[in-house]
């Protein structure tokens, strides 16, 4: 049974909770993977301890918001007021009513912190004796409320490390979730110029550490100071920009956010000889490599952008429902770099409302960094597509197609003619 700390949730209906007082001093959520500590007023985030470092990272979390610029910032352009020395401004010190809820189960235990109808912030860890419990779920439920409350107001998350990512900061944005692109600050072009759109993720990280910001929906993020990343989380501007919309961003609604936060160690290069010069090519290589996400990285933002479909049955008494605990619909698993697309039947050429008897397999060969700390997955190596793939359906023959599927191209007789490079996505046509 779950245990709840709030001082104010008591109530006789809360039977299958076990509901306590929260007891003065910061807050510490543990699992055996990591340690959290959290700020005993602003219930935010202050540091991470990784129980296999030893030693506590800080990992703050902030909230605060830019001004706007009237006439220039609005549903198309992004800019701070010139007018105002100081750009932010603190937009939670005037909710005064500060609600700070702790879970504590056997599954997940979380800190959420309520900030009268602005903000409701939660920070997750789980308890699953697997790789799920080295990565920390974010959750924030943004409402601006009606206008003309927090106008001219562009909110954002920001965290606060000490990882050293260079004295003029830099960080890596994705590209569409398929690669990274370095941005590096350039302060002669001010706040707005140096915010890049990521799509599935961010990261900063130096010679020893990285912190991976993934999130669900693609958002505006930079790094405007060493060791810090922010994240732009949702905007009202009173006016309009000159950009066609002929207004501002006003009707927003109450939105949510979804993030995870990794912490990962990176690997030390090291010379297998007496000679330097090893150890040099190979740091001269590191800082050349394209970077990637880790294949953690890559599963956890997997399950954030592509969840698993929940379906409700409605019970009948009368006939039973048989539910598998589950179901394996391959005989041989996909290796771990792999992230099925789609599997989608196609319909018939003269009768498009019908099915037909081919289906169109998109495959993507996702591309990770060795550097990073190692999961515990047993990964499988590619067996190829064969005709026995399906657990139940023989496959008659599959034919390799160009990417929508229109034009095929050659047919796929042997597991050689398969391969697929990291980065690469690959679409066949897959005949029953």
């Amino acid at each position: 049974m779950a245990t709840i700390y709030c001082n104010e949730c008591h109530n006789d209906n809360h039977k299958d909770f076990d509901v306590r007082n929260k007891l003065p001093g910061d807050v510490q959520l543990e699992n055996q993977k990591m340690r959290l500590l959290f700020d005993e007023h602003s219930g935010f985030l202050k540091t991470v301890t990784m129980k296999n470092m030893g030693k506590p990272i800080q990992c703050a979390i902030n909230f605060g918001a830019y001004r706007s610029a009237q006439f220039h910032s609005g549903a198309y352009l992004f800019k701070t007021d010139p007018d105002h020395a100081n750009a932010e401004k603190d937009v939670l010190d005037q909710y005064t009513d500060i609600k700070i809820l702790i879970t504590s189960g056997p599954i997940a235990s979380d800190v959420t912190v309520i900030y009268g109808p602005f903000l409701a912030h939660t920070v997750r860890i789980y308890n699953t004796k697997t790789d799920l419990d080295q990565a920390v779920y974010i959750e924030n439920d943004v409402d601006f409320e009606p206008p003309p409350k927090n106008r001219e107001t562009e909110l954002f998350m920001r965290l606060v490390t000490d990882i050293e990512n260079g004295d003029i900061p830099e960080f890596y944005s994705d590209l569409n979730g398929f690669q990274f692109q370095k941005r590096v600050k350039v302060s002669q072009i001010g706040i707005e110029g140096n915010y890049f759109p990521i799509t599935t993720a961010a990261f900063i990280q130096d010679d020893r550490l990285r912190l991976t910001l993934l999130t669900n929906h693609a958002q505006g993020s930079a790094s405007l100071e060493p060791g810090q990343l922010e994240v732009m989380l949702d905007r009202r501007t009173l006016y309009d920009d000159y950009r066609g919309m002929g207004e501002g961003v006003v009707d927003s609604r109450l939105t949510r956010h979804r993030f995870w936060l990794l912490l990962e160690t990176k690997s030390s290069i090291q010379a297998t000889s007496s000679d330097p010069e090893p150890a040099k090519e190979k740091k001269d290589h590191q800082e050349e490599a394209y970077s990637v996400l880790s294949l953690f990285g890559n599963h956890l933002s997997n399950g954030l952008n592509y969840p698993a479909n929940i379906y409700f049955v409605e019970r009948d008494d009368d006939v039973p429902v048989k539910i598998n605990r589950a179901v394996t619909l391959l005989r041989h698993s996909f290796p771990c770099d792999f992230h099925l697309l789609t599997l989608r039947t196609q319909t018939e050429v003269n009768l498009p409302l019908f099915p037909s008897k081919n289906a169109l397999l998109v495959i993507q060969r996702q591309g990770y960094d060795c550097h990073l700390s190692k999961i515990d997955n047993n990964c499988t190596k590619f067996r190829g597509l064969e005709k026995q793939l399906f657990q139940e359906v023989l496959i008659q023959n599959i034919t390799q197609s160009s990417l929508t599927g229109l034009h095929e191209k050659v047919k796929v007789e042997k597991i050689s003619d398969m391969s697929i490079e990291p980065m690469e996505v690959r679409t066949f046509v897959l005949r029953f």
